[in-house]
Formats: C-alpha cells, structure tokens, sequence
C-alpha cells in the first residue's frame, strides 16, 4: 500500500476515534461536547491534565482500551510520516548529487 494512502487511513481512524471518544465521554459520563472532545484529545495525545476525568467505572475501562488503542495508532501516524519525511531527504540528496 502505498504509504500517503496509509497515513489518510491513519489519519481518519484517529478522527474516528476522537469522534468516537467524544461521543461515548458525552454519553457514559455526561460531559459537555466540549469536555468530551477535550477529554479525548487530552488522552489519545496522552497530556492528561487530569482536569477532566471518567468517574465511572465504564468510563475508566474503556478510558484504558482507548489510549492503548488510540497511542497506538498515533504512534503509527508518527513513525509513517517520518519514515516519508526521511525518504523525500534522502531521494533528494540523491538528485542533488546528480545534478
């Protein structure tokens, strides 16, 4: 698979997760959007400010599964773009040596 088709993949699973954790923290935990949104973005981005947190248990069990999950797949964006930054530097240096 070619790897910018990877990342758009990568990047709409994690807007599918914020989406996601935004709606279950609106849901289980009775936050505003607002604090529901912050909530998984302050998580998958592992921050954590601990301002807003899951009181209940629900929330706590699916909180655990989702920054594995979600750092998981942030990871991935990260080493994917990297991985294509590093490759357009060296194809680079390679032409400039060319010329």
């Amino acid at each position: 698979m070619e790897e910018k088709t990877e990342i758009e993949i990568l990047i709409a699973v994690v807007i599918i997760l914020l989406v996601g954790g935004t709606i279950f923290y609106h849901n289980a935990e009775n936050f505003s959007i607002l604090d529901s949104f912050y909530l998984s973005v302050s998580t998958l981005s592992t921050v954590g400010y601990g301002d807003v947190v899951p009181h209940t248990k629900i929330g706590k069990i699916f909180t655990s599964f989702y920054i594995l999950l979600g750092v998981g797949i942030l990871l991935e964006c990260l080493r994917l773009f990297t991985h294509n930054r590093v490759k357009k530097g060296i194809k680079f240096k390679k032409k400039k040596k060319q010329n």
